[in-house]
């Protein structure tokens, strides 16, 4: 490691000249070493992955010779590999001899809750288990020969469970002599019963085969969303319970409120709340391809609104075909999670909706950004949000079908250290792929890194500086610093640890007598005044990308406060000047694109930043933005 440093008056830059970091990826914490399975021998499918209590955990269901057992996985503390909860040959079916499938998991006060189906000799049952206290043992959630059915002689399949006001909610699908209705049913106020909500003989969809329920809670109410065949095609279609809890709404009925297409195809619907508007995904065939898509309930509540449209909003190829998406809101924006056939293999894939909400970007991209083996089918991925973090657990064809989990990782480069007397600016270099990734500093004395810094989150650009100030250090004291990703309870990624030095208390002499001897019947006394410390600001996003007439805006951090002017240069003339003011850490100044009243020309400009401290002092530093129309 090689490092260079600049020091500007009691203000010391230290700059990291490092090998270049490792690239922004999908990454299974682990390393791939493991899949998720008890037994990676074994065939496991359908996992769902879920935030409890700031750890990632991972439900899916596993054969082991004789049948098929639900198992649950979480991320271990150190954060380096995947630990069953509660182990054993049964940890969690009703029946150690009877198939538990379709898992879903959630978590309700730092809980893990998961439900199931579970075959009882004659019919599909669901069911509801929960960590004890110990957190030695999964306990079912009222027990008995049929504790959620709405008729215990039906079978009863696909329970999509979560928490609403900390109440937990389950739904499913029922069959009905020819029909398949959807269900919901709550745990009572003391916990011993489930009460369907609602219940009659066809609460939420009155007729027809209906499948793939999903339930989530949207400011605290009630949505399900399902496909269901009205005798021609299959339409996707969402209920909420209304205000009195008696009923369930249709959310805009009529012949085909959501599909793209009223004479194509939809299934595979998925539910979330972004920012308590509902958001469904869905697959829906067009004759050709199975395309991705997702809608969302506009502001009055009366239509959906198909999020970009298009012939192909969201599939990484057009002519590619996709298949069981789901949805997430994370760091409030909607991701959506998918896998396509490539013409070769099946690949799971993640995109989210860009800033400007006019566009799905792939988080990646590329021919193989997750599987964890690229010429291998992956299919039935689940999203979750930890700590902002995007994690997804899917199923990997090694040879047999296991389970594995990725999430997203930041590259970390260039970090730099601006160093005061008893503080410092911590900034790294994040490339996110636009995720509004979460980033905290480490630091201490000499090469300790005991102290964490607050946690920032990076833009949704690309690529991003993040920058955080540190106080309380000692003045004239060697320290490290490094960047690193934090879901807010494991590590995810770290960058290179660097040192620097808190400058020395700068002092000036005062005269006066008495005290010290510089000659022969001569005494004077020296006392101390500190002087004031240096000035320094630097710009945070040196290179912007703006378009001829619009708002950029660029970032700085000023040691002290002041006035700050931006002066938009093109060549060596002055084609903007914008004014304003700057406080002591991060700060924003904007160029509105414009020179005079007319839009700048494509090209590129440079950005000459000054402050000018109420000392007198001056600092300057540039940047620049290329325009374009």
């Amino acid at each position: 490691m090689f490092r260079t440093a600049r020091t500007v008056g009691s203000i010391v830059v230290m700059l990291a000249l490092l090998p270049a970091a490792a690239q922004a990826a999908w990454h299974e914490p682990d390393g791939g070493s493991d899949p998720l399975n008890r037994d990676d021998t074994r065939a496991a499918g359908t996992p769902d992955t879920a935030n409890v209590g700031g750890v990632p955990y991972v439900a899916w269901s596993e054969a082991d010779g004789t049948n098929t057992e639900i198992r649950v996985g979480r991320l271990n503390a150190a954060g380096t590999g995947w630990e069953e909860v509660v182990g054993g040959p049964s940890p969690i079916n009703r029946a150690d001899d009877q198939n538990g499938v379709e898992p879903s998991l959630t978590g309700i006060g730092g809980v893990p809750y998961v439900a199931w189906e579970e075959l009882d000799g004659a019919k599909s049952q669901i069911r509801v288990s929960r960590l004890n206290a110990a957190g030695t043992a999964w306990e079912e959630v009222v027990g008995g020969a049929s504790p959620i059915n709405h008729s215990a002689t039906e079978d009863a399949h696909e329970p999509s469970l979560t928490s609403i006001d900390g109440i937990p909610y389950v739904a499913w699908r029922e069959d009905s002599g020819s029909d398949r209705l959807v269900r919901v049913s709550a745990l009572n106020d003391t916990g011993t019963d489930w009460t369907e909500v609602v219940g009659g003989s066809a609460p939420i969809n009155a007729s027809g085969a209906a499948f793939h329920p999903r339930l989530a809670a949207v400011a605290g109410v009630p949505y399900v969303t399902w496909a269901q065949s009205d005798g021609v095609n299959s339409e996707v279609r969402a209920s909420r319970l209304n205000g009195a809890g008696t009923a369930w709404d249709e959310v805009e009925g009529g012949a085909s409120p959501i599909n793209h297409s009223s004479t194509d195809s939809a299934f595979d619907p998925a539910l979330a709340a972004v920012g308590n508007v509902p958001y469904i995904a869905w697959v829906e065939d067009d004759g050709t391809t199975q395309q991705t898509r997702v809608s969302r309930l506009n502001s009055l509540g009366t239509e959906w609104d198909e999020v970009v449209g298009g012939a192909s909003p969201i599939n990484a190829a057009p002519d590619g075909s996709s298949t069981f998406p789901d949805i997430a809101s994370i760091g409030g924006v909607p991701y959506v999670t998918w896998e396509e056939f490539d013409a070769a293999t099946d690949q799971v894939r993640v995109s989210r909706l860009n800033q400007a909400a006019t566009d799905w970007e792939e988080v990646v991209g590329g021919p193989s950004p997750i599987n964890h083996a690229g010429g291998t089918n992956a299919f039935a991925s689940s999203l979750a949000d930890v700590g902002g973090v995007p994690y997804v657990a899917f199923v990997q064809n090694d040879g047999t079908e296991v389970i594995r989990a990725s999430r997203l990782e930041p590259e970390l480069s260039s970090p730099q250290t601006l160093a005061a007397q008893s503080g410092a600016f911590l900034l790294t270099r994040a490339r996110t792929f636009g995720v509004r990734y979460p980033i905290t500093f480490e630091y201490g004395p000499d090469s300790t890194l005991a102290n964490r810094s607050a946690v920032t989150n990076t833009g949704e650009d690309d690529a991003d500086t993040v920058a955080v100030s540190v106080g309380d250090l000692t003045p004239g004291t060697s320290y490290s610093q490094r960047a690193i990703g934090f879901d807010g309870t494991h590590t995810t990624a770290t960058g290179a640890t660097v040192g620097f030095t808190t400058t020395e208390v700068a002092t000036a002499p005062a005269g006066g007598t008495g005290g010290g001897t510089t000659g022969p019947g001569t005494t004077t006394t020296t006392t101390t005044t500190q002087l004031p410390p240096k000035l320094l600001l630097a710009v945070v996003n040196p290179k912007l990308k703006g378009r001829s007439g619009k708002r950029v805006t660029l970032s700085y951090l000023s040691t002290g406060t002041g006035s700050v002017t931006l002066e938009v240069l093109k060549g060596r003339t002055r084609v903007a000047r914008v004014t304003g003011s700057a406080k002591i850490g991060r700060n924003k100044i904007a160029w509105n694109g414009k020179r005079g009243r007319r839009k700048a020309s494509p090209g590129r400009y440079t950005l000459r930043l000054t402050v000018t401290g109420g000392d007198g002092q001056v600092a300057t530093d540039r940047g620049s933005v290329t325009v374009t129309r």
